[in-house]
C-alpha cells in the first residue's frame, strides 16, 4: 500500500469516528419510531363480541360500544397552559397577573354545573411543538422528531387518527383556524377555513377568522357537521412576542372567554364541548421542551347532558391526565373505533353516569356495579386495542424491549381473568363487584405501564446515547488534531503501517469486548446495542496513540514535552482560530447564545479576520538581504503612491475592512427566529405582497441587477486575466451557464 493510500486510510478513520459519534448522539436526541399504516375499523373489534350493546337505542349505537354523544365541538387554544384556566377567588382583579382569572366562564360552569363539566391538567409529551402535539391529539400516539413511514414527500399524517375514523364512518368534520391542520390532514374535512399561522407577530388574523365562522357553523342545519374544530393561535403568538406576563395576554384571554360564552348557550344535549391547549409555555413564552410549564396544558369538557356523577373530588394540583387520553375518550364517546396506534387511556370518570342514569335499584352494591361497569368496558376495549398495536409493532420493529412486552401481555391476561370472574352468573354480587373494581384498576395499570414503556423508548431523550456520542466526537476531534500535527513530522509519517495496524487491532478487540459486554449485561444483542460501536472507537484511538507514543519513546523523545513544544511552535493565528471555533461550538450549548446565534457568530467571525490581520503584520519576518535592502531604500527615496497603496499589508487591510462591512450588511438579510420577539424582519426579506407602491418594482429590479452583476463581473475579470476563448468547463459555465441561470432566476421572481 502506497503512502497516499495509507494517509487516506488514516483520514477515513477520523471520518468514521465522527460518523459514529454523530449517529450515537442523534440516536439519543432525535426521537423516532415506526409508523404503522393499519387502520381500525368497526368490523375488526379488539375483543370478541365488541360492538354496540344490543340493548342500546338504534341512534345511539356505535362501532365498538354505544355512543354517548352525537356531536363534538373541539376548541384548541394554542399554548393554553393549565394555570390560565384555573380561578383564584382570593385574588383581586388589580392583583391578578395578566394570565390569571381571565377565563372566568370555566370557573362559573364548574361551580354551577359540576356534573356537566370537568377540568383536567393535560400533560403533553415532548417535543412540545404544535405539529407534533397535533399528531398526538389526533392519533393518540407519541409523536417524535422523526416518524419513520412511507410518507417521505409530504407532512400528511398517514397513521390512523380520529379524523380518519370520522371520515371512514361518514361523519362530517368542519375545521377553521391554524392552516397546519390542512397540511397534516388535507383530505379529511367536509368544510375548511384555514388561516396562515407562520407570522408570530400577527395576533389576530387566525383568531378573527375562527370567530367569524365558529358560531355561524354551529347554527347551520342538522346534518351539516358532526365534529367542529376551531384552532385559535393568538395566545401562542402573544407568548412568543411578549410573554405571558404582558398585558396583551390578558386582552387575548379575555377575548377567548367571550368566545366560550358565545358557544356554550348554543350547545345541545347531544353535543360535548372540549376546550384544550396543545401545549403550555415557559415564563418567556417559548415551548418545545419538557419543562413543567411547557407540558402542562389545559383540558376542559362541558355538555348540557350529564358528564359525571358529580363534581370531581379536589386534588392538589388538579386532576391530571395524559394529553393523548383525549383520543380514546373522544372516540368512544362518539361511538368510533379507537385509532390503531393509540396509546392513550380513556378517562374512566366520564363513563360512569351512563350506567346509572336509568338505574332504579337502590341497593348500594348494585349501584356500585352500575357506576363502574361502563367505565370497565371502555377500559377493556382500550386495553385490547393497545395490546393489538403492541403485537403488530413488536413484529415490525425492534426498539421495544421484548421481555417487558411479554410481561405486560401476561399482566393483561390476569386482568382479563378477573373481569371474567366478575361477569360470571354464578359469582356472588359482592365478589363480582370486588372483581370488577380489581379489573378496572388492573386495566388502568396495564395501559399506564404500556404508555410508560413506550414513553421511555420514544418520548424521552436517551442521555446515555447522547453522552456516548459526544464522547466519541471528542475522540474524533482529538484524533484529527493528532493526525494534523503528525503531517508536519516526516519521521512519524513513515510510521503509518504501525499506526494503521494499531487502529485495526483496537477496532477488533473493542468490537469483541463490546459484544461480550452487551451479552453479559442485557443477555442479547440487538441493532440498538451501543457497546459494539463505542468500544471499537475507543480501542482504535488507544491503538493509534500507543503506536505514536512508542515510536517517540524509542527515539528517546519525551512525549509530553514534545507535545508542548509542538503547541508552542504553532502560529498565533492558528491557536486563536482554534479558540474562537471552540467558543462558537460551546456557545451553541446555551439557550441565550443559541437564540442570538446570528449576532455571536458575526462577532466571532469579525474577531477572527482582524486577529488574522494583526498576526500577518506582526509575525517576525526574516531579515532582508543586501539586494532587497537597496531596493527598499531606492523606493523610499522616490515615493510612489501607487506602489505604496498596493503594498500587501494595505491590500490585506482593505480586504478585511470590506469583509467586515459585508458581515455587517448581512444583517439586512437575516431572518428572525421565533424566540427573537424584538427582531424586525428586514425589508429585503419581506414578502413582495407586503411592499406597497413602486417599491415593489424597485426591489425586483435591484435584485435582478445584483443577479446580473455576478456573471458580468466574472466575464470582465476572466477577459482581462484569463482566456475566454477556450472550451474548458469553467469558461463555458461563465460564458453560458451563469447568464442563463441569472435570466431564469429573474424570470422566476
Amino acid at each position: 500500500m502506497g503512502l497516499g493510500l495509507k494517509t487516506f486510510a488514516l483520514l477515513l478513520w477520523t471520518v468514521a469516528l465522527s460518523v459514529v459519534g454523530i449517529g450515537l448522539f442523534t440516536k439519543g436526541f432525535l426521537l423516532n419510531r415506526l409508523e404503522i399504516p393499519i387502520k381500525s375499523s368497526c368490523v375488526d373489534a379488539p375483543i370478541e363480541g365488541g360492538g354496540a350493546n344490543e340493548g342500546g337505542e338504534t341512534q345511539n349505537k356505535g362501532c365498538w360500544t354505544n355512543r354517548h354523544f352525537k356531536k363534538a365541538i373541539i376548541i384548541i387554544i394554542d399554548a393554553l397552559r393549565y394555570d390560565f384556566t384555573t380561578y383564584n377567588t382570593s385574588l383581586a382583579p388589580e392583583d391578578a397577573l395578566p394570565f390569571q382569572n381571565k377565563l372566568p366562564v370555566i370557573h362559573e360552569l364548574l361551580t354551577a354545573q359540576p356534573a356537566h363539566s370537568a377540568l383536567f391538567k393535560s400533560l403533553a409529551d415532548p417535543p412540545t411543538t404544535t405539529m407534533q402535539r397535533l399528531k398526538g391529539l389526533t392519533t393518540g400516539s407519541l409523536p417524535t422528531f422523526i416518524d419513520v413511514s412511507s410518507n417521505f414527500a409530504s407532512s400528511e399524517v398517514t397513521e390512523d387518527n380520529f379524523l380518519q375514523q370520522l371520515a371512514q364512518n361518514n361523519r362530517k368534520v368542519v375545521f377553521m383556524g391554524d392552516d397546519t391542520w390542512t397540511r397534516l390532514y388535507p383530505k379529511h374535512f367536509h368544510k375548511v377555513y384555514p388561516f396562515p399561522s407562520f407570522n408570530v407577530k400577527d395576533l389576530h388574523t387566525v383568531d378573527n377568522g375562527v370567530i367569524k365562522h365558529l358560531v355561524p357553523e354551529m347554527e347551520t342545519e342538522e346534518g351539516e357537521w358532526d365534529v367542529l374544530i376551531g384552532h385559535f393561535l393568538g395566545v401562542d403568538h402573544v407568548g412568543h412576542r411578549f410573554g405571558p406576563y404582558h398585558p396583551t395576554m390578558a386582552e387575548k384571554l379575555t377575548q377567548m372567554d367571550a368566545i366560550l360564552r358565545s358557544v356554550v348557550p348554543k350547545l345541545t344535549e347531544d353535543t360535548v364541548l372540549f376546550v384544550m391547549g396543545d401545549h403550555g409555555m415557559t415564563r418567556t413564552g417559548d415551548h418545545g421542551g419538557d419543562s413543567v410549564d411547557e407540558i402542562g396544558a389545559a383540558l376542559f369538557m362541558y355538555s348540557p347532558a350529564k358528564l359525571l356523577q358529580g363534581a370531581l373530588p379536589q386534588q392538589q394540583g388538579g386532576w391530571t391526565v395524559s394529553q393523548i387520553d383525549f383520543v380514546p375518550t373522544l372516540s368512544l364517546l362518539l361511538g368510533l373505533p379507537i385509532p390503531f396506534s393509540n396509546l392513550g387511556m380513556v378517562i374512566p370518570e366520564l363513563f360512569t353516569t351512563f350506567s346509572t342514569e336509568n338505574h332504579t335499584n337502590s341497593n348500594a352494591v348494585y349501584t356500585k356495579w352500575a357506576q363502574n361497569i361502563t367505565g370497565v368496558e371502555a377500559l377493556r376495549i382500550n386495553a385490547h386495542q393497545i395490546r393489538k398495536y403492541l403485537d403488530t409493532y413488536e413484529n415490525l420493529g425492534e426498539d421495544l424491549p421484548k421481555d417487558v412486552v411479554e410481561k405486560l401481555q401476561k399482566q393483561l391476561m390476569e386482568v382479563d381473568n378477573m373481569y371474567d370472574t366478575a361477569m360470571k352468573q354464578d359469582t356472588l354480587v359482592e365478589d363480582a363487584v370486588a372483581a370488577l373494581i380489581g379489573a378496572k384498576e388492573g386495566y388502568i395499570k396495564y395501559i399506564s405501564d404500556v404508555k410508560e414503556m413506550c414513553r421511555k423508548v420514544w418520548a424521552k431523550f436517551d442521555m446515555v446515547a447522547m453522552v456516548c456520542g459526544f464522547s466519541v466526537l471528542c475522540i474524533a476531534c482529538a484524533a484529527s488534531v493528532c493526525v494534523t500535527m503528525q503531517s508536519q513530522d516526516r519521521k512519524l509519517a513513515h510510521n503509518l503501517d504501525n499506526q494503521l495496524s494499531g487502529i485495526a487491532v483496537g477496532v477488533g478487540l473493542g468490537f469483541v469486548l463490546g459484544i461480550i459486554s452487551e451479552i453479559c449485561t442485557n443477555g442479547t444483542l440487538t441493532l440498538s446495542s451501543m457497546a459494539p460501536l463505542i468500544l471499537p472507537c475507543l480501542g482504535s484511538f488507544i491503538g493509534y496513540m500507543t503506536t505514536v507514543w512508542s515510536k517517540k519513546s524509542s527515539q528517546g523523545i519525551n512525549t509530553v514535552q514534545e507535545l508542548w513544544r509542538t503547541l508552542k511552535s504553532q502560529p498565533v493565528d492558528w491557536l486563536v482560530a482554534t479558540f474562537l471555533l471552540g467558543s462558537n461550538a460551546c456557545s451553541l450549548g446555551t439557550n441565550s447564545f443559541l437564540i442570538n446565534e446570528d449576532t455571536s457568530t458575526a462577532f466571532l467571525l469579525q474577531s477572527l479576520v482582524w486577529i488574522l490581520l494583526f498576526a500577518a503584520n506582526f509575525n517576525k519576518q526574516s531579515a532582508p538581504n543586501k539586494e532587497q535592502a537597496q531596493k527598499r531604500a531606492r523606493a523610499e527615496k522616490s515615493f510612489d503612491i501607487g506602489r505604496y497603496i498596493t503594498r500587501p499589508s494595505l491590500l490585506l487591510l482593505f480586504v478585511v475592512v470590506v469583509f467586515s462591512i459585508c458581515v455587517r450588511l448581512s444583517t439586512f438579510f437575516r431572518t428572525c427566529r421565533e424566540e427573537q420577539w424584538w427582531c424586525e424582519v428586514p425589508h429585503f426579506l419581506k414578502s413582495l405582497s407586503t411592499v406597497e407602491g413602486g417599491h415593489k418594482n424597485a426591489r425586483y429590479f435591484f435584485a435582478a441587477a445584483c443577479m446580473a452583476l455576478i456573471p458580468v463581473s466574472l466575464r470582465l475579470f476572466m477577459s482581462k486575466n484569463g482566456n475566454m476563448d477556450s472550451v474548458t468547463p469553467t469558461v463555458l459555465s461563465v460564458k453560458y451557464a451563469l447568464p442563463i441561470a441569472a435570466v431564469c432566476t429573474s424570470l422566476y421572481w
